[in-house]
C-alpha cells in the first residue's frame, strides 16, 4: 500500500511540475532568459545534490574514504534531503564535506522553486493561456 501511495505522490508531483513549467513558458511578463534559466538551474541542482550525497564515499574500501584519509578518521555520513555530508568523529564532533556544492544546490533549488511557483501561479491565474498555447491550429 505504501508503494502505491508513493507512486501516486510521484505522479501528482510530476503533473504539478509539468503544469508549472507550461505556465512558466506562457508567462507574459517574464523575460526569455528567466524562462530558460529553469532549464539550467534544475540540472545544476541535481549534479550538486549528487556531489553532496556522495562526498563521504562510504562505498570505497575502509580507510580510503575522505574522512579517514584527510580529516583524521571518523565515519562518513550523508543525508539525502536536505543534502548534507559530514565526517562524524568518535567524540561527537563533525566536519562538513562539500559545503560549496551544498551552497550551489540551495541557490539553484531556490531559483528553480521560485520560477516554477511563478509558472504555477500563472497557470492557475489564467488557465486559458495554457490551452491556447497547446492548441493545434489548421494551416
Amino acid at each position: 500500500m505504501t508503494a502505491l501511495l508513493a507512486a501516486l505522490v510521484c505522479v501528482l508531483v510530476c503533473a504539478v511540475v509539468l503544469i508549472a513549467l507550461a505556465g512558466l513558458l506562457t508567462h507574459p511578463r517574464l523575460p526569455t532568459w528567466a524562462k530558460v534559466s529553469v532549464f539550467v538551474t534544475v540540472p545544476v541542482a541535481a549534479v550538486a545534490w549528487l556531489l553532496v550525497v556522495s562526498a563521504d564515499d562510504t562505498i570505497k574500501d575502509p580507510g580510503e574514504d575522505p574522512c579517514t584519509m584527510y580529516y583524521g578518521g571518523g565515519v562518513g555520513v550523508s543525508k539525502a534531503f536536505p543534502p548534507q555530508a559530514y565526517c562524524l568523529h568518535e567524540d561527537g564532533s563533525t566536519y562538513d564535506l562539500a559545503t560549496g556544492a551544498q551552497a550551489v544546490f540551495w541557490v539553484c533549488f531556490v531559483v528553480s522553486a521560485l520560477l516554477l511557483a511563478a509558472g504555477l501561479w500563472n497557470a492557475v491565474r489564467d488557465p486559458t493561456s495554457l490551452v491556447r498555447r497547446f492548441q493545434l491550429t489548421d494551416g
